[in-house]
């Protein structure tokens, strides 16, 4: 399971995140580490959730 979940963070995202607002070139936003932290505990509660 965690092999995969590196595997998912470490692909480059296919659409884009947010963009930053006032920015004159459309760019996109890396999630934050908090954020892959929250994927990191719903994919293992989910993870739980399927063994139960």
């Amino acid at each position: 399971m965690l092999a995969g979940l590196a595997e998912l963070m470490a692909a480059p995202c296919a659409s884009p995140r947010r963009s930053r607002p006032g920015a004159g070139v459309d760019r996109t936003v890396e999630p934050s580490a908090s954020e892959l932290v929250l994927v990191v505990f719903a994919v293992r509660r989910v993870d739980q959730a399927a063994v139960l």
